[in-house]
């Protein structure tokens, strides 16, 4: 959420000073094609820091607590740091006062808006050999509201996977193997995906947060609220695709614990 009390409570110390959300400015410009702000964050202490990459970051940090996740994946276009507030006329505003400012723009000028990330998809085409054709191996696509998902699953990582886990939840994923091997699959996943999501998220079981096309698959992802309640309407929903795919579950795996059994 924007300015929550964590985000109030905020305090950064650069040498012997003590910096709250109120000490930081952001200086912003538009675009209205991509409907996204392109910002840079200023505070006095920023000069005192050498290193950049960790300005960067502690600019990106402080901001989406500001702001808070939506507003940022949404409208956030790119995120850096001044040492010194720009010379040239430009918009800007205290840190604490850009939730608003960003508000007023979206209302303004009849911007796009969402109620929460799970509305707001990335892309991303991996880095890798499509000559294999073995699961969550032969992506060519993917698409998703959680980034960090993503690319825990690319990697090695299991932070996403265990937090998630902790609050008695799963993500996972559906796949089937593609059916016609061309346009065609990209428009199937879509309307599977669709069908699925309204299903799950009607029984409050699961919810879709991306997918991927791959060359010999195609994926569904979610987050699972119920796993109970989610693997029983799967099997039902499972047999109304019979005539169009074979449809499998399978929980993403987490390095701690042995990956989770696979559900056809």
């Amino acid at each position: 959420m924007p300015l929550s009390q964590k985000a109030i409570e905020a305090q950064v110390q650069i040498k012997d000073h003590i910096y709250t959300l109120m000490d930081f400015h952001v200086f912003y410009t538009l675009d209205q094609q991509s409907q996204t702000f392109q910002c840079q964050v200023y505070c006095p202490g920023y000069s005192l820091i050498d290193n950049e990459e960790n300005k960067r970051e502690m600019s990106m940090y402080l901001m989406e607590l500001a702001i808070g996740q939506t507003l940022y994946e949404a409208y956030i276009g790119s995120v850096t740091f001044t040492d010194q507030p720009p010379k040239e006329s430009q918009a800007f505003c205290p840190l604490a006062d850009f939730y608003e400012a960003i508000m007023t723009v979206v209302e303004r000028d009849h911007w796009k808006t969402y109620r929460s990330p799970l509305e707001i998809y990335s892309v991303y085409q991996p880095f890798q050999d499509f000559a294999h054709d073995s699961l969550r191996r032969d992506m060519k696509i993917i698409f998703t509201t959680h980034p960090l998902l993503a690319e825990e699953t690319l990697g090695s990582g299991s932070d996403v996977l265990l937090d998630l886990k902790a609050k008695d939840g799963e993500y996972g994923y559906m796949y089937y193997a593609n059916p016609y091997n061309g346009k065609d699959d990209a428009l199937l996943r879509q309307e599977i995906s669709r069908q699925l999501d309204k299903a799950m998220s009607s029984l409050h079981a699961g919810q879709v947060v991306g997918g991927a096309m791959g060359k010999s698959y195609s994926y569904i992802d979610w987050i699972v609220y119920d796993r109970s309640k989610f693997l029983k309407a799967f099997e039902q929903l499972k047999k109304q695709l019979d005539d169009k795919v074979e449809l499998h579950y399978q929980a993403f795996g987490i390095e701690e614990e042995p990956r989770g059994m696979q559900v056809t």
